[in-house]
């Protein structure tokens, strides 16, 4: 009976230790992991993939960022549209730094009305669905090989219901990929541009007839 007692002390010990260092471990998540997860942000997985193909011409290479985002998701824009919106932007970072790099360019995003408990009535977010095509122009003091070229991105995904991610993922050029993927590539793009990213939603205008009005988007 002695035994059996000192075994289960000792049980009881190892239980109480345990969720002594798993409420340790929630205390030093930083604040907006936690209060993503309370929210019902889960930030531990991308809803879509990334590919970057590149091709040099002596000191200029054209870059294009090709996203696919899973059904039922959407990436946000680098414009997140409305300035009252709730929701992370996505900015891309290109490598290497001893590339002078142009703005990156977006396709046309899409308008989600955010629900109104959530931001307040009418407020609205640029957002893309499906597959997409980015694109920047570095240049550089001399010849430079597309190969070395990378792409970082951070940003959000939400699903349609409300569920959402973080989205980020750090890219190596694939080579010169298909013409296709070069074929609206921006003849005015500039390196001499400053190092921003660029969109061509236009967020000063209202939302079109077209927003998708989802009960709530996150």
């Amino acid at each position: 009976m002695i035994m059996n007692s000192k075994v289960a002390i000792m049980n009881i010990k190892k239980v109480a230790l345990a969720g002594l260092v798993l409420a340790i471990a929630v205390i030093c998540l930083p604040a907006n992991v936690a209060m993503a997860q309370i929210g019902g942000f889960d930030p531990l997985g991308n809803k879509g993939s990334g590919e970057l193909f590149t091709r040099a011409d002596g000191g200029k290479i054209q870059a294009v960022i090709r996203i696919k985002i899973d059904s039922g998701w959407h990436l946000y824009d680098a414009d997140k549209g409305h300035p009252k919106v709730i929701g992370t932007d996505t900015r891309i970072t290109m490598g290497p730094e001893s590339v002078k790099w142009s703005e990156v360019v977006f396709p046309k995003a899409h308008r989600i009305l955010q629900a109104p408990e959530l931001a307040g009535p009418g407020v609205w977010i640029n957002s893309h669905e499906g597959t997409i095509l980015l694109y920047a122009l570095g240049e550089a003091a001399g010849a430079v090989s597309g190969d070395n070229i990378t792409a970082k991105i951070d940003g959000q995904t939400c699903s349609d219901t409300g569920s959402c991610m973080l989205y980020q993922e750090s890219l190596k050029s694939l080579g010169r990929g298909d013409d296709s993927l070069f074929a609206a590539f921006p003849a005015n793009l500039s390196a001499s541009d400053a190092p921003v990213v660029k969109s061509s939603a236009d967020s000063a205008k209202p939302a079109p007839d077209d927003t998708t009005d989802y009960a709530a988007v996150t």
